[in-house]
């Protein structure tokens, strides 16, 4: 934990960075805020996924928050519209109009950002900005300086009177948003493109919409057969995607009416004879007594735990005692559990 106490009199603090000694433009505030809480790997995508390291939304994606107009009025847009700002020039009070596209990354690194915009001003000063920001950061003034075409040109200005640049952030795996506020009257925004060096070709207007992004989700697998009991072979089968936090149910059914049953879960599988059929999971952890309604059935709900990694399988099988199975006790198929 880094902690701050006040000493001097009227001395103010905006940010701070902490890196390694070899982390690229480590104190540049393109730099998002960091997420607090990190655990590698657990993030969930979300809004457009990344396909081979290009990124691409058309603006109209998202609703035309006020003071954005869509419009079809200047041929050459790419999708169903564009976006012109018609709130006014907001040179010094960014953030109206906020319009805010979520999309997600699998590669960290940098990636270079471009607008694809037009300006119809005779002055190509003029009608040619509007504010932008990643992952909540501070408000960036984002030009273009070309007028009466459609123009890829995309540069930052940090501060007036300063050299721009073009467009780039650096950028972690996982998900991130950009916002665009408005800023001159009359500017038009039509698609943006994100993507790293080595992608053919990245300003391509016939590139499609990035897809949305599915949720990873985990999955359920019945393995091995169980052992017949009074009512025949009891099942069990689990729900839930796997993902931290996540709602899962397991449910047993087919078995001896309002008997008991005993839920075996394991790290692994071991796959042994056992009372006439098969023991599938490692009893590293075993749940007794739970018990069956009057139909031989039971579900139960928890919240799955958090941190673990992609592909780890848990082994389930449940184990009921029953005088009808051929050594007094019935099993349900195994079942194995795959985090996305």
């Amino acid at each position: 934990m880094l902690e701050i106490s006040g000493r001097a009199q009227d001395f103010r603090i905006d940010r701070i960075h902490l890196s390694l000694a070899d982390a690229p433009d480590p104190l540049s505030i393109l730099h998002p805020e960091s997420s607090g809480g990190c655990q590698p790997g657990t993030w969930t995508p979300v809004g457009f996924c990344a396909q081979d390291d290009l990124v691409v939304f058309e603006v109209e994606s998202t609703p035309p928050a006020a003071g954005w107009v869509s419009s079809t009025a200047s041929t050459g847009f790419t999708g169903t519209a564009f976006y012109e700002w018609d709130g006014g020039d907001q040179f010094d009070d960014p953030g109206h109009g906020v319009l805010a596209y979520d999309f997600t990354v699998d590669d960290p690194g940098h990636y270079d950002l471009r607008i694809r915009s037009r300006n119809n001003n005779p002055d190509p000063s003029q009608s040619d900005d509007c504010w932008t920001r990643m992952d909540g950061g501070p408000w960036i003034k984002t030009v273009s300086h070309v007028n009466m075409v459609w123009t890829w040109s995309t540069r930052l200005v940090l501060a007036p009177e300063t050299p721009t640049f073009d467009a780039f952030y650096d950028l972690s795996s996982g998900p991130h948003t950009y916002e665009i506020s408005g800023r001159s009257q009359g500017f038009r925004i039509d698609r943006v493109h994100l993507y790293k060096a080595a992608v053919s070709d990245p300003l391509d207007t016939g590139e499609p919409q990035s897809p949305i992004c599915e949720p990873a989700v985990g999955t359920w697998t019945s393995v091995g057969a169980g052992i017949a009991g009074t009512s025949g072979v009891p099942t069990l089968g689990g729900e839930g995607d796997q993902t931290d936090g996540a709602f899962t149910l397991i449910s047993i059914g087919g078995a001896l009416p309002s008997g008991s049953a005993s839920l075996v879960i394991g790290l692994s599988a071991l796959d042994v004879p056992f009372k006439g059929g098969v023991l599938v999971p490692a009893p590293n952890l075993v749940l007794s007594g739970l018990p069956l309604d009057r139909n031989g059935a039971l579900s139960f709900s928890f919240a799955w735990p958090t941190g673990l990694p992609g592909g780890v399988d848990l082994w389930w099988q449940a184990f009921v005692p029953d005088g009808g199975a051929t050594k007094g006790l019935a099993a349900t198929n195994g079942l194995r559990s795959t985090t996305p």
